[in-house]
């Protein structure tokens, strides 16, 4: 029973947590990239691209720690059984060998291949939907009251 509850713990918060930083992050990027933010304001079919590129771009989670199960090579780095990794999301979603201009927020991009830091297919698939949620409809939607905001410089 106490495995049962620490694993719904660990949902609720680990949900939250990157959902709520997930949208927190979409709309800073697009308040600070204008012209993403007009080009999904006109189409709307586009909050898809927004949900990915947002994880791409500024993923909520920055690095995911872990333990090899067995001895294993990547990338010619030798890592014992047991031996402690972390892998730096953030800095492989932006890493210039898989994505032309990396640092440049765009939602035309094709995101194939980025890190996605969420628990499992039905954690990524919450994190995808919401935000859409959020954003569906029409001009009375927060995407449609901020096309006039601006970062301060």
């Amino acid at each position: 029973m106490q495995a049962i509850l620490q694993f719904v713990l660990l949902l609720l918060i680990a949900g939250n947590e990157t959902t709520t930083n997930l949208i927190g992050n979409a709309i800073v990027a697009l308040l600070r990239n204008p012209d993403q933010l007009e080009l999904v304001a006109a189409e709307p079919e586009l909050i898809p691209n927004l949900v990915e590129e947002t994880l791409r771009y500024d993923t909520p989670v920055q690095f995911i720690a872990r333990r090899a199960t067995r001895d294993v090579e990547i990338a010619g780095a030798r890592i014992p059984a047991n031996g402690r990794v972390v892998v730096l999301i953030g800095s492989a979603n932006r890493d210039e060998r898989q994505f032309d201009d990396p640092d440049d927020f765009d939602l035309t991009r094709d995101t194939k291949g980025h890190v996605n830091p969420c628990a499992g297919d039905a954690a990524a698939s919450t994190d995808r939907t919401m935000p859409a949620n959020l954003t569906a409809g029409t001009q009375g939607t927060w995407l449609g009251r901020c096309i006039d905001f601006r970062v301060a410089q």
